[in-house]
C-alpha cells in the first residue's frame, strides 16, 4: 500500500544518507591526516592564500620574506599534501 511504500522509501533514503555521511567523514579524516604532514609554515601559507584569500605579496610583507619564498613554500606544501592524500604525483 501507499503508506508502506513511503515508509520503505524513507528507510532507504535514511540508509543512503548514513552511508554518505560515513564516506564524507572518511574523506575529512584523509584530508586532516594529509594536512598533518605539513609544517606549521606550510599550513599557514596555504591557509592564508586559499582560505583567507590573501595575496602572496601581502603574505610576504607580513612574514618579512619574499614573494618567491611564499610561492616555494606553497608549491612544496601542495606537493606534500597531494602525495599524502593521493599517493605519488608527477611534478
Amino acid at each position: 500500500n501507499k503508506t508502506e511504500h513511503k515508509l520503505l522509501s524513507l528507510i532507504a533514503s535514511k540508509d543512503d544518507e548514513k552511508n554518505r555521511l560515513r564516506e564524507v567523514l572518511r574523506e575529512i579524516k584523509c584530508v586532516e591526516d594529509s594536512l598533518a604532514t605539513l609544517t606549521d609554515a606550510e599550513r599557514k601559507v596555504l591557509q592564508a592564500l586559499y582560505v583567507e584569500g590573501r595575496s602572496a605579496n601581502e603574505l610576504a610583507a607580513a612574514e618579512y620574506s619574499s614573494r618567491s619564498t611564499i610561492y616555494r613554500i606553497r608549491d612544496d606544501a601542495l606537493i606534500k599534501f597531494t602525495r599524502a592524500l593521493f599517493g605519488a604525483v608527477i611534478t
